[in-house]
């Protein structure tokens, strides 16, 4: 059913390079930015292409069918808008706005936005929630057999932590993190908990969590008392309960995942397991997106030489990678769900590698609540912690399609990732 969003009061919430988010009691707006237009035309940047319709096709015609229609993922709605009303927005907004994003602003010639329902609340109820958002990022170590034997240490790091020094050096971020994105992927809950509380130690622009739908800082968590819970440790408890409970499989649409060997990060900080300590399954969200970022079978070094060839003969089209309800993403899609090899191989790896990277790059968000009134909901699940009752549910978003035309921008930063590393050791 369609919202009328322009009869709504909308307040800023955040904004990546491509969407400004805003909020209200029960919905998530996300709104088009322009291109950059001061980009440094002498470096690779990246480009965003799609339009709000476009990452619409993607979500229906790729990402559902590939999450077999889980409860992972919640409703997107187009809603076609007013110029009036994103200038309108373009003032309302303005003075909350980070100036370092002020080089993009709201694009006044996108006549569609989304609309989403706010993650932050359970069931829609404006009630006492918590809600965890996480971008756990790359969840595999890079195996694939064309990665130059000169950089083989990407079979041993996760990219994470080798992103790392290239963000410090060049001052994106004041120290490191210990947080390694294999540890929360791991076999067991030791690695869980110990990746979470490297997360909440130095959270970076990976972690966040709301109180009431509303952002609040980690110190906060320390004084007072949310949902009876009164520390970050108590939090990250409960977390752990959570994701150990989902990675049982407990989804009623539970994808086939198949059993994959548990790599390890040489650069990850855990030391070593408690008495506690338990295995988890691989049949719950992070499972099935692990298996999903390794369709980057080929790496980035020879993905980025099929794009060479590629665009030196001409073959590539934007409507080859646009159009999601082509007979090429159909080819796609049954190369993934059922392994078929089609004629043109190559074209299909690159899609496949385009998938990954949506995947890796997107954002888990656990809302929980201690609430009885949801015991009323039998769709909802729930985990015991001291002997009170917290119903959960866990969504992913910012599921937006990679465009093709920023595979140049992925190899040079790969490459500057991997010299980094060489020189810093």
């Amino acid at each position: 059913m369609s919202i009328g969003v322009e009869k709504l009061e909308w307040k800023y919430f955040t904004e990546g390079g491509a969407n400004i988010i805003l909020t209200n009691k029960h919905y998530v707006l996300r709104v088009r930015k322009t291109s950059n237009k001061k980009e440094n035309k002498k470096k690779v940047s990246k480009i965003f292409g799609f339009s709000i319709l476009e990452e619409a096709e993607f979500f229906k015609h790729i990402i559902r069918p590939l999450f077999y229609s889980t409860d992972y993922l919640t409703d997107i709605q187009c809603i076609p808008v007013s110029q009036k009303f994103l200038e309108q927005l373009k003032m309302d907004i303005d003075i909350a706005r980070p100036d370092s994003r002020k080089i993009r602003e709201i694009n006044m010639k996108s006549n569609h936005v989304q609309l989403i329902p706010h993650l932050g609340y359970l069931k829609g109820l404006n009630d006492d929630c918590i809600a965890v958002e996480i971008k756990p990022k790359w969840g595999f170590i890079p195996y694939s057999k064309h990665i130059n034997t000169e950089y083989d240490f990407k079979k041993q790091l996760c990219r994470f932590c080798l992103h790392q020094i290239t963000k410090f050096k060049n001052l994106k971020i004041q120290e490191k993190s210990q947080f390694c994105p294999i540890d929360l992927y791991g076999h067991c809950t030791c690695h869980v908990k110990f990746a979470l509380q490297c997360l909440f130690k130095t959270p970076q622009n990976n972690l966040h969590v709301m109180y009431r739908a509303e952002r609040v800082s980690l110190d906060v968590l320390e004084n007072n008392e949310f949902c009876e819970i009164s520390s970050t440790e108590t939090l990250i408890d409960i977390l752990v309960l959570i994701l150990f409970n989902d990675s049982l499989g407990n989804n009623k649409h539970e994808p086939p995942v198949k059993v994959a060997k548990q790599s390890y990060c040489r650069a990850s900080s855990f030391k070593e397991h408690n008495q506690d300590c338990v295995h988890m399954s691989n049949k719950g969200l992070f499972g099935l997106l692990k298996e999903l970022q390794k369709l980057d079978s080929l790496d980035i070094e020879n993905i980025y030489k099929i794009y060479e060839q590629m665009s030196s003969k001409g073959s590539l089209k934007e409507k080859l990678f646009s159009d999601f309800s082509s007979t090429t993403w159909n080819d796609v899609l049954k190369s993934i769900q059922n392994f078929d090899k089609k004629a043109d191989v190559e074209l299909i790896e690159m899609c496949k590698y385009l998938v990954s990277g949506t995947i890796k790059d997107l954002t888990v968000i656990i809302t929980f609540s201690n609430n009885p009134l949801y015991d009323q909901y039998s769709d909802l699940k729930f985990v015991q912690y001291n002997d009170i009752k917290y119903y959960y549910q866990i969504k992913i978003v910012d599921i937006d399609p990679k465009y093709v035309h920023n595979i140049p921008f992925y190899y040079q930063l790969d490459k500057e990732i991997l010299t980094n590393f060489i020189e810093s050791s």
